[in-house]
């Protein structure tokens, strides 16, 4: 699972079952759904799902959406005294030329307002009972609880990183950064780990470090490429733009001119044996 999904709204989504389950002695189920999306509200109770990835956990007030590739099960456990609702729908393919709007939807999140979700909720399984109800109307309903949902999130980002404050935000991207330098990350994949919105995120890191975000995960590997040239003389360049996090030589070979003014091999060159202690200075940082 993702920590967000892409949601297309050029067609009607398809509502394919819903559920909803209050106070009763059974404390297990097993759900078969289909290739579909499953959004899950957890009104009360600690709620534990048995994914095939891994196991989820829901307290009171929180929302999952997960969504799966074919057929199969999803097992369900919960105390006598939860109260749920689980909806499985699928999305429509988009008419040629027809525009599609896109909603990101947190995989699992906080609701800020769960009494509205709530009251969505209720109105879409009210609806859902009624002979004829035309299928545009439950479509219009789910939109507004996946619209509620994630704005739960959004909030939840700018809020946290106003208590954060700038300086300590953007201490956690670099720490992010000297971590995972070496993998293929970017601004949305550190944006999710640190749970912040990543536009938010990335105008908060720039106003504090003056840099995009990209900026500085080039700059980080840059450093730590500088490093391993003096350190690790038995390496090639290829291989040691792989170690920083670039898989394309030629795309390394570019940045690091752009960077340093010169080429790797020649900054190898240059600093050849009197600058091997800055080599290690720069790998400590």
């Amino acid at each position: 699972m993702r920590d967000a999904l892409s949601l297309g709204f050029a067609r009607s989504f398809q509502i394919l079952s819903s559920l909803h389950v209050v106070s009763e002695s059974v404390t297990h189920r097993v759900l078969h759904h289909q290739a579909a999306l499953c959004f899950l509200f957890n009104v009360h109770g600690d709620l534990y799902l048995d994914l095939k990835e891994r196991r989820l956990a829901l307290a009171s007030d929180e929302a999952a959406l997960f969504a799966f590739a074919g057929a199969g099960t999803i097992a369900l456990s919960y105390g006598n005294d939860a109260e749920f609702y689980l909806l499985q729908f699928r999305q429509g393919r988009p008419a040629e030329g027809v525009p599609r709007l896109h909603l990101e939807v947190p995989e699992h999140v906080t609701l800020r307002n769960s009494g509205r979700l709530k009251h969505l909720v209720r109105m879409f399984m009210e609806q859902a009972r009624r002979d004829g109800v035309s299928p545009l109307v439950l479509h219009h309903l789910l939109v507004l609880m996946l619209c509620e949902t994630a704005r739960s999130s959004h909030r939840r980002s700018e809020t946290q990183a106003h208590e954060d404050g700038l300086e300590n935000m953007a201490s956690h991207v670099d720490a992010y950064i000297a971590a995972h330098y070496h993998e293929p990350i970017g601004t949305p994949d550190i944006a999710a780990e640190l749970r912040y919105n990543p536009d938010y995120l990335e105008r908060a890191y720039r106003s504090d470090r003056h840099m995009s975000i990209r900026e500085a995960i080039h700059e980080r590997r840059i450093r730590e490429a500088r490093a391993q040239l003096l350190l690790q003389r038995a390496l090639g360049v290829a291989q040691v733009a792989a170690l920083c996090g670039y898989p394309d030589a030629g795309y390394f070979r570019r940045v690091f001119k752009r960077a340093t003014s010169m080429t790797p091999h020649g900054y190898r060159a240059l600093n050849a044996s009197d600058h091997h202690g800055e080599g290690v200075a720069l790998q400590a940082q």
